[in-house]
């Protein structure tokens, strides 16, 4: 991860924070996606709900796509 990312995790590569958030929750279902306001590009569904592999935070699909398109504009 670069030193400008938002990632909560900055110190673990994607492999390792995916690895340990499954270790935490056996089972959960990851995916890629575009990115969580804390720039992962990882979200995991657990319990029927989806949150963010690096912050935890619930995913927000409003909040999700501001993000994205305020990249685009700068």
């Amino acid at each position: 991860m670069s030193a400008t990312t938002l990632c909560p995790q900055a110190d673990l590569t994607c492999d390792a924070c995916i690895e340990t958030f499954l270790d935490e929750h056996p089972g959960a279902e990851v995916w890629e996606h575009t990115y969580h306001w804390c720039d992962c590009p990882y979200i995991a569904t657990v319990d029927e709900r989806d949150i963010c592999i690096g912050c935890g935070d619930r995913r927000n699909l409003a909040g999700e796509h501001r993000h994205l398109m305020a990249g685009r504009a700068a």
